[in-house]
């Protein structure tokens, strides 16, 4: 199994063009977003605004976790110091949003 680190300096050494990985921020840039992925950011938009409107909190929880978690391929396009340290954040924040809905929808 080979690490992506040594297939950069391989890359710097031999000055020869590897494949692009597919989870690399350059990859993110050129992927653009599905038509299905935009109706499911809809429906959590209409199930946001209803758990709004009804004051849902576990409702809006679980709607807000969602967003964050579509908002990822966004956050990678920001570079790579920056984008993945929110990436990361995002998806962290997240979970804990889903674990704090199922906490609150049950207890």
């Amino acid at each position: 199994m080979r690490y992506r680190w040594f297939d950069e300096e391989e890359r710097k050494r031999k000055g020869k063009a590897l494949p692009e990985d597919p989870g690399s921020p350059a990859a993110w840039k050129k992927r653009r977003l599905a038509r299905m992925e935009l109706f499911a950011s809809v429906i959590a938009a209409g199930v946001f605004l209803y758990g709004l409107a009804t004051e849902d909190i576990p409702l809006l929880y679980l709607s807000a976790a969602f967003f964050l978690n579509a908002v990822r391929p966004f956050a990678l396009m920001l570079g790579e110091p920056f984008g993945s340290f929110l990436a990361n954040l995002l998806w962290g924040f997240s979970i804990a949003l889903f674990l704090g809905a199922l906490f609150l929808a049950f207890f």
